[in-house]
């Protein structure tokens, strides 16, 4: 297996601070909602509540450590990449009536066994 990490295109300082505000509202909206389904007066409000809340306030807190992080860089790293696993060899495994079958059509597709 090899991995590669193509660009998948250019990361700027609003697309830094929507990444960041996106991480940071996921983890906001967890543990207000943690946070609201422990307390013992109306679990169910307090829970949506400080959820919303948790929410907000971790997409505001994420896009400005976003947007920190991405201008303390100075561009060195100003694109988004994907990491990719890509095989180096392939095993075909068939049975001995079709083998020879087999070994036909991969010598078609690919240039040659």
């Amino acid at each position: 297996m090899v991995t590669a990490s193509p660009r998948v295109g250019n990361v700027n300082h609003g697309g830094a601070a929507l990444r960041g505000a996106g991480s940071g509202a996921l983890a906001g909206l967890l543990i207000g909602w943690l946070f609201g389904v422990f307390t013992w007066f109306t679990p169910v409000l307090a829970a949506f509540t400080l959820a919303v809340y948790g929410l907000v306030f971790g997409a505001v807190i994420g896009a400005i450590f976003g947007l920190v992080a991405h201008a303390l860089q100075r561009g060195r790293r100003d694109f988004a990449s994907v990491r990719v696993m890509t095989p180096t060899r392939y095993e075909v495994v068939a049975d001995a009536e079709v083998a020879d079958e087999a070994t036909t059509l991969l010598a078609k597709m690919t240039g040659g066994v």
